[in-house]
Protein backbone atom coordinates (compact mmCIF):
# COMPACT_ATOMS: atom_id res chain seq x y z
CA UNK A 1 0.00 0.00 0.00
CA UNK A 2 1.19 3.20 -0.75
CA UNK A 3 -1.31 6.47 0.40
CA UNK A 4 0.02 10.34 0.41
CA UNK A 5 -1.93 12.89 2.33
CA UNK A 6 -1.02 15.50 -0.45
CA UNK A 7 -0.92 18.91 -2.14
CA UNK A 8 -1.07 19.39 -5.94
CA UNK A 9 -0.69 22.17 -8.83
CA UNK A 10 -1.38 20.98 -12.37
CA UNK A 11 -3.68 21.53 -15.25
CA UNK A 12 -6.85 20.15 -15.53
CA UNK A 13 -6.06 17.18 -18.99
CA UNK A 14 -9.88 15.85 -18.89
CA UNK A 15 -12.72 17.83 -18.25
CA UNK A 16 -14.87 17.26 -15.46
CA UNK A 17 -17.86 15.19 -15.89
CA UNK A 18 -20.29 13.47 -12.64
CA UNK A 19 -21.01 9.75 -12.33
CA UNK A 20 -22.70 7.37 -9.96
CA UNK A 21 -20.03 5.31 -7.54
CA UNK A 22 -20.93 1.68 -6.43
CA UNK A 23 -23.62 3.34 -4.11
CA UNK A 24 -25.16 4.92 -6.15
CA UNK A 25 -24.30 8.59 -5.20
CA UNK A 26 -23.11 11.05 -7.80
CA UNK A 27 -19.55 11.59 -7.77
CA UNK A 28 -17.43 13.66 -10.07
CA UNK A 29 -14.01 13.46 -11.42
CA UNK A 30 -11.39 14.83 -14.09
CA UNK A 31 -7.83 14.45 -14.62
CA UNK A 32 -4.87 16.62 -14.04
CA UNK A 33 -1.18 16.77 -15.12
CA UNK A 34 1.66 17.42 -13.19
CA UNK A 35 4.77 18.43 -14.35
CA UNK A 36 7.75 16.75 -12.15
CA UNK A 37 11.43 17.72 -11.68
CA UNK A 38 13.58 16.13 -13.60
CA UNK A 39 17.37 15.87 -13.42
CA UNK A 40 17.37 15.13 -17.23
CA UNK A 41 15.19 17.62 -17.99
CA UNK A 42 12.15 15.04 -19.99
CA UNK A 43 9.25 17.44 -18.68
CA UNK A 44 7.73 13.96 -17.71
CA UNK A 45 4.60 14.71 -16.05
CA UNK A 46 2.16 12.47 -13.60
CA UNK A 47 -1.55 12.00 -14.22
CA UNK A 48 -3.58 12.39 -11.77
CA UNK A 49 -7.13 11.19 -11.29
CA UNK A 50 -9.48 13.19 -9.26
CA UNK A 51 -12.68 12.63 -7.81
CA UNK A 52 -14.83 14.60 -5.15
CA UNK A 53 -18.30 15.00 -3.94
CA UNK A 54 -20.66 16.54 -6.61
CA UNK A 55 -20.78 20.26 -5.47
CA UNK A 56 -24.11 22.17 -5.31
CA UNK A 57 -23.03 25.03 -7.25
CA UNK A 58 -21.94 25.70 -11.13
CA UNK A 59 -17.95 25.11 -9.61
CA UNK A 60 -18.07 21.81 -11.92
CA UNK A 61 -18.24 24.16 -14.87
CA UNK A 62 -14.81 25.43 -14.15
CA UNK A 63 -12.56 22.66 -14.34
CA UNK A 64 -12.57 22.24 -17.97
CA UNK A 65 -8.92 21.43 -19.92
CA UNK A 66 -6.57 23.40 -19.59
CA UNK A 67 -7.47 25.12 -16.17
CA UNK A 68 -4.94 25.72 -13.33
CA UNK A 69 -5.79 24.04 -10.15
CA UNK A 70 -4.57 23.26 -6.45
CA UNK A 71 -5.86 20.19 -4.72
CA UNK A 72 -5.40 18.94 -1.59
CA UNK A 73 -6.64 14.98 -0.28
CA UNK A 74 -5.64 11.61 -0.06
CA UNK A 75 -3.89 10.26 -2.97
CA UNK A 76 -3.53 6.22 -3.49
CA UNK A 77 -0.65 4.92 -5.65
CA UNK A 78 -0.43 1.97 -7.49
CA UNK A 79 2.13 -0.02 -9.54
CA UNK A 80 1.57 0.56 -13.27
CA UNK A 81 1.01 -3.33 -15.29
CA UNK A 82 3.80 -4.24 -17.67
CA UNK A 83 2.98 -3.23 -21.39
CA UNK A 84 3.35 -6.20 -24.48
CA UNK A 85 6.79 -5.46 -24.76
CA UNK A 86 7.58 -6.25 -20.54
CA UNK A 87 8.06 -2.93 -19.59
CA UNK A 88 6.74 -1.30 -16.74
CA UNK A 89 4.30 1.35 -17.16
CA UNK A 90 3.97 4.38 -15.08
CA UNK A 91 2.59 3.97 -11.25
CA UNK A 92 -1.55 5.11 -11.33
CA UNK A 93 -2.34 8.26 -8.91
CA UNK A 94 -6.15 8.30 -7.45
CA UNK A 95 -6.81 11.19 -5.48
CA UNK A 96 -10.18 12.00 -3.31
CA UNK A 97 -10.14 15.75 -3.23
CA UNK A 98 -11.33 17.47 -0.40
CA UNK A 99 -10.15 20.69 -1.73
CA UNK A 100 -10.56 22.32 -5.09
CA UNK A 101 -9.14 25.69 -5.82
CA UNK A 102 -9.08 27.54 -9.33
CA UNK A 103 -8.44 31.03 -8.46
CA UNK A 104 -4.30 32.50 -8.11
CA UNK A 105 -3.05 29.32 -8.66
CA UNK A 106 0.38 29.35 -8.91
CA UNK A 107 2.26 28.81 -12.88
CA UNK A 108 4.54 25.85 -11.40
CA UNK A 109 3.32 22.46 -11.41
CA UNK A 110 4.26 21.43 -7.60
CA UNK A 111 3.38 17.74 -5.21
CA UNK A 112 4.27 17.58 -1.79
CA UNK A 113 2.72 15.44 0.96
CA UNK A 114 3.06 12.88 3.99
CA UNK A 115 3.28 9.41 2.99
CA UNK A 116 2.43 5.77 4.46
CA UNK A 117 3.91 2.75 2.68
CA UNK A 118 3.35 -0.92 3.88
CA UNK A 119 5.16 -3.74 2.17
CA UNK A 120 8.42 -5.28 1.58
CA UNK A 121 12.59 -4.32 1.73
CA UNK A 122 14.58 -4.96 -1.76
CA UNK A 123 17.84 -6.43 -1.17
CA UNK A 124 20.18 -3.90 -0.77
CA UNK A 125 19.93 -2.01 2.52
CA UNK A 126 23.21 0.13 3.18
CA UNK A 127 24.00 2.66 5.50
CA UNK A 128 26.19 5.42 4.03
CA UNK A 129 28.42 8.67 5.46
CA UNK A 130 30.34 9.40 8.38
CA UNK A 131 30.36 9.71 12.21
CA UNK A 132 26.96 11.33 13.21
CA UNK A 133 26.49 12.58 9.62
CA UNK A 134 25.38 8.67 8.58
CA UNK A 135 22.06 7.58 7.26
CA UNK A 136 20.17 4.27 5.85
CA UNK A 137 19.48 4.15 2.36
CA UNK A 138 16.96 1.02 1.19
CA UNK A 139 14.59 0.33 -1.58
CA UNK A 140 11.11 -1.20 -0.50
CA UNK A 141 8.40 -2.22 -3.10
CA UNK A 142 4.42 -2.98 -3.31
CA UNK A 143 2.69 -5.54 -4.69
CA UNK A 144 -0.23 -5.99 -6.33
CA UNK A 145 -2.11 -8.37 -8.57
CA UNK A 146 -3.81 -7.54 -11.67
CA UNK A 147 -6.80 -8.49 -12.22
CA UNK A 148 -7.08 -9.18 -16.09
CA UNK A 149 -4.16 -11.06 -15.87
CA UNK A 150 -3.13 -12.16 -12.52
CA UNK A 151 0.05 -11.18 -12.97
CA UNK A 152 1.86 -9.67 -10.09
CA UNK A 153 2.86 -5.78 -10.53
CA UNK A 154 5.68 -3.58 -8.07
CA UNK A 155 6.06 -0.08 -7.36
CA UNK A 156 9.52 0.47 -5.54
CA UNK A 157 10.01 3.43 -3.46
CA UNK A 158 13.13 4.72 -2.13
CA UNK A 159 13.94 5.33 1.41
CA UNK A 160 16.34 7.47 3.53
CA UNK A 161 16.43 7.55 7.58
CA UNK A 162 19.10 9.72 8.64
CA UNK A 163 20.75 9.45 12.15
CA UNK A 164 18.86 11.65 14.96
CA UNK A 165 20.53 13.57 17.01
CA UNK A 166 20.12 11.62 20.39
CA UNK A 167 20.33 7.86 18.05
CA UNK A 168 22.80 5.97 18.53
CA UNK A 169 24.20 4.74 15.26
CA UNK A 170 23.63 1.03 15.98
CA UNK A 171 20.08 2.41 16.45
CA UNK A 172 20.09 3.32 12.50
CA UNK A 173 19.36 -0.02 10.99
CA UNK A 174 16.90 -2.16 13.50
CA UNK A 175 18.05 -6.11 13.41
CA UNK A 176 14.85 -7.28 12.41
CA UNK A 177 15.48 -4.93 8.85
CA UNK A 178 16.24 -7.76 6.31
CA UNK A 179 15.56 -8.87 2.76
CA UNK A 180 12.06 -9.44 2.41
CA UNK A 181 10.92 -8.16 5.60
CA UNK A 182 8.13 -6.27 5.92
CA UNK A 183 7.58 -2.74 7.16
CA UNK A 184 5.63 0.44 7.71
CA UNK A 185 6.86 3.65 6.77
CA UNK A 186 5.97 7.21 7.57
CA UNK A 187 7.94 10.18 6.03
CA UNK A 188 7.30 12.35 3.28
CA UNK A 189 6.49 12.14 -0.50
CA UNK A 190 9.10 13.21 -3.30
CA UNK A 191 8.24 12.27 -6.71
CA UNK A 192 10.54 13.45 -9.77
CA UNK A 193 11.19 12.39 -13.21
CA UNK A 194 14.34 10.13 -14.57
CA UNK A 195 14.90 9.41 -18.40
CA UNK A 196 11.07 9.18 -18.83
CA UNK A 197 10.43 7.02 -15.74
CA UNK A 198 8.40 8.58 -12.44
CA UNK A 199 10.38 7.80 -9.47
CA UNK A 200 8.96 7.93 -5.66
CA UNK A 201 10.95 8.29 -2.69
CA UNK A 202 11.16 9.25 0.73
CA UNK A 203 13.03 10.77 3.97
CA UNK A 204 11.40 8.65 6.94
CA UNK A 205 9.87 9.87 9.97
CA UNK A 206 8.95 6.83 11.37
CA UNK A 207 9.83 2.88 10.43
CA UNK A 208 8.66 -0.18 12.31
CA UNK A 209 8.04 -3.71 11.23
CA UNK A 210 4.74 -4.72 9.57
CA UNK A 211 3.42 -7.49 11.49
CA UNK A 212 0.10 -8.70 9.70
CA UNK A 213 -3.39 -9.10 11.82
CA UNK A 214 -5.29 -12.07 12.07
CA UNK A 215 -7.79 -12.11 10.25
Amino acid sequence: MIRANVNISGTVSKSASIRNDREGKPRFSFRVKVILPSETSDNNAMDVYVTANTPKNDFLQTLTEGKRVSISGVMDIHPGKKNEQNRQEPPSFYLAADDIVTDNVAEIDSVSGSLTFIGGVAKDIEIKGTDRRQFLVFSAYSAEQDRQSEKWKYQYVRFLKFLQKDESPEALRPDWLQYKSKVEIHGDLQLSSYKGNISISSRITELKQHIKKAP
